[in-house]
């Protein structure tokens, strides 16, 4: 049994994965096993009484969760504070998960890599919907109408914080090596190209005000394949990768590949000020 570690709870995340691994009467859909959340630790109040409902301990200091857990879960809603709250944890070799957005700037999420590599420790960060079943479970027929030459991504919220599921299914469906960013969107719409080195062009929308829901269509010589988002089980799904992550050592998902997510989304926002292509490789 893997023993895991919360850092920071204002994040619905932090209840989440926890009821997850900790409540062993949950549908079969969500039954995650071979972990438990053991330990936390908290900046504010928010959410402390539902993980101590759930068998948490909590600590005084984030540090004081290195001796107890064998891999930690930095889920701080604040993706700012993302670099000071997952350095110690890769200093110390503890396996080290963080919570979407792996950082706000380009800078941070570079150098979270660069320790990372540094230390030696393995590091994962994700958001959720890269593992939505309604996408991983679309892989063969992906395959069946490849090679994959344009599609759409779409979701809702800000640039950044929310932006990143929009671009995290980008990555899982189309892969790694966008070359350049142009947004035309307006009115705090970001409606964007993504221009691959390879020729693949990926439509990105991430939208406020309007109604929307998580939705990638991928495009191919074969045919087309839509996918839609209307579940919550990227959730369990998520947590069994997480696990896997720190039995294994090894991320499912190239530390390259999760700073480039980082620089496509500060590419969406330079790129509605700037209105002209962002290449990624300037910034």
């Amino acid at each position: 049994m893997i023993d895991l570690g919360i850092c920071g709870t204002n994040n619905s995340h932090s209840v989440a994965f926890s009821r997850l691994a900790n409540r062993d009467d949950l549908p079969e859909e969500e039954r995650v096993d071979g972990a438990r959340c053991v330990a936390f630790f908290a900046y504010d109040d928010e959410n402390v009484p539902e993980l101590r409902e759930l068998g948490l301990e909590q600590v005084e200091r984030k540090e004081d969760l290195i001796s107890m857990v064998d891999g930690v879960l930095c889920v701080t809603r604040d993706g700012t504070k993302h670099l000071e709250e997952a350095v110690p944890f890769l200093e110390a070799g503890v396996p080290t998960f963080v919570d979407k957005p792996l950082a706000v700037s380009l800078g941070d999420a570079r150098e979270i890599a660069d320790k990372a590599r540094e230390a030696g420790t393995p590091l994962m960060s994700c958001s959720s919907l890269r593992y939505a079943p309604e996408i991983t479970s679309r892989k063969s027929d992906l395959d069946g109408i490849a090679p994959l030459r344009t599609g759409t991504v779409t979701g809702m919220g800000e640039t950044i914080f929310y932006g990143v599921h929009t671009a995290e299914m980008m990555s899982a469906i189309f892969g790694s090596g966008v070359e350049y960013v142009f947004n035309a969107g307006s009115d705090g719409h970001d409606v964007a190209i993504a221009q691959y080195g390879d020729g693949k062009t990926v439509s990105i929308q991430v939208l406020r005000d309007a109604k929307a829901s998580f939705r990638a269509v991928a495009y191919g010589d074969g045919g087309r394949v839509d996918m839609p988002v209307e579940s919550h089980l990227f959730y369990p799904e998520t947590l069994k990768r997480v696990i896997e992550f720190v039995r294994t050592g090894q991320s499912p998902i190239a530390l390259e590949d999760t700073v480039e997510i980082i620089a496509v989304l500060n590419a969406l926002v330079r790129g509605a000020e700037m209105r002209e292509k962002v290449y990624l490789n300037q910034l």
